[in-house]
């Protein structure tokens, strides 16, 4: 199945009902699929033997009613997507749906204009949860790559004396092993983690079989801050050791992607919000530049004369670049060749290509993510080889968010122009 199908199970004791809804919502869509059943026990069978993308219940139906279903569905399948869609409208009704964690509601009209309502609900929710367990998905592969060794030991009074430190704390935080001890740690603490990590300490201290595991900030030796990860217990009974033993390691990078993908969470909830392209494609181009943190970045929209136009850029791009191009097919750029392809383009050293934009420009390395048929998202650093997997991934990421939102915007047009008229 193609990922843009949309599998959805209809459920309504009405039969001539369920034939028209699943009639209209095929016709109007056509990457929904629905698939129809006539009680909430045909429904859990159903739903027990098939993947769908969405539920849409009516509310009352003899024996157990659409609540019912829709509690069935959180504890087994937790967010699907499931929409209310009764005859039975009330504040009340809403009220309780919405209480027991209902995607959206919808009353059943007259007018066949209800059916294209109801295709946009299912269409926008299972986009948003796509994108959900997109994200989601990604920060659990980001985790598991997450290395767990710890990097330097350390060995401490209970006064946060050092004892002894093993030599990766050069490497770590920038000094040397044998003149850093007798140093009291706590004072290169940052001083917003220094009661964290005194408490800490004193939790070890007092008590024989306590484990800890704290992320802090350290002073490095060149003035900046890194993050570090302790994880200590107490073996001053131990008498080849007589100390509190803490590992430490350097959890920078993995903060780092922590912020890249909270960056993301917090994109994704603003595309679902906006409501005009042009704040979705600001949206983006804030929200790559916050994200991958590279020299410059903007979104060329695709336009009806055939051109790819600059629509949304940050300041870096347009210091960089100054004025900015409009692309064309055949000028043999990479701006253009993502975009006819429908494949990005990630190059990691773009000195000497003739398909770069501006020979004179600074630019080491390129990322070019088509997002559909609205045009490209451009990110570029001065520096070759400035972007990884992750990053790759990431942008990716964004961009596909990016392409849903415009994709949900336009058929929320389309729809409101069709009812209008």
């Amino acid at each position: 199945m193609s990922s843009d199908e949309i599998t959805v199970l209809h459920v309504d004791d009405e039969p001539d009902f369920g034939s028209l809804v699943a009639t209209y919502l095929e016709r109007i869509d056509d990457r929904l699929t629905v698939v129809t059943a006539m009680s909430v026990d045909g429904a859990i069978d159903r739903l027990e033997s098939a993947a769908f993308d969405c539920v849409v219940s009516d509310y009352d139906m003899p024996g157990t009613g659409g609540l019912a279903l829709l509690d069935f569905v959180r504890e087994e399948f937790g967010e699907l997507p499931f929409i209310l869609f009764t005859g039975r409208g009330s504040e009340e009704i809403a009220g309780e749906a919405i209480a027991a964690g209902v995607t959206g509601y919808l009353q059943k009209e007259t007018t066949t204009s209800q059916y294209e309502v109801l295709a946009n609900r299912i269409a926008n929710a299972v986009a948003q949860r796509r994108a959900e367990r997109a994200v989601e998905a990604t920060e659990q592969r980001y985790q598991r790559l997450i290395e767990e060794s710890s990097d330097a030991i350390c060995i401490l009074r209970p006064d946060a004396t050092i004892e002894y430190v093993s030599p990766a704390v050069e490497r770590i935080a920038g000094y040397d092993h044998e003149s850093f001890a007798g140093e009291t740690v706590l004072e290169y603490v940052h001083p917003a983690d220094v009661s964290l990590a005194a408490e800490a300490l004193s939790t070890l201290t007092d008590d024989p079989a306590a484990r800890i595991d704290v992320e802090l900030r350290f002073r490095h030796a060149d003035g900046h801050w890194v993050w570090l990860e302790a994880r200590g217990r107490n073996l001053r009974a131990d008498p080849t050791v007589e100390g509190l033993v803490v590992y430490v390691r350097d959890i920078g990078e993995r903060k780092r992607r922590e912020q890249q993908l909270s960056a993301l969470f917090e994109t994704t909830e603003g595309l679902i919000r906006s409501e005009a392209r042009e704040a979705i494609l600001s949206r983006a181009v804030t929200a790559a530049d916050e994200i991958l943190g590279l020299a410059a970045t903007g979104f060329y929209a695709a336009t009806d004369e055939g051109t790819l136009r600059p629509a949304a850029m940050t300041d870096r791009a347009v210091e960089l670049f100054g004025e900015l191009p409009a692309f064309t097919g055949g000028e043999g750029s990479l701006v253009w060749r993502a975009f006819e392809t429908g494949e990005p383009v990630f190059a990691g050293d773009v000195e000497g290509r003739d398909e770069r934009y501006g020979p004179d420009v600074a630019v080491g390395s390129e990322m070019v993510i088509p997002v559909g048929e609205w045009g490209v998202l451009v990110t570029a650093a001065t520096e070759p080889d400035a972007f990884d997997e992750t990053d790759r991934t990431l942008a990716q990421l964004l961009v596909s968010n990016v392409e849903a939102a415009l994709e949900r915007t336009n058929r929320e047009t389309a729809t409101d122009e069709r009812c209008d008229g």
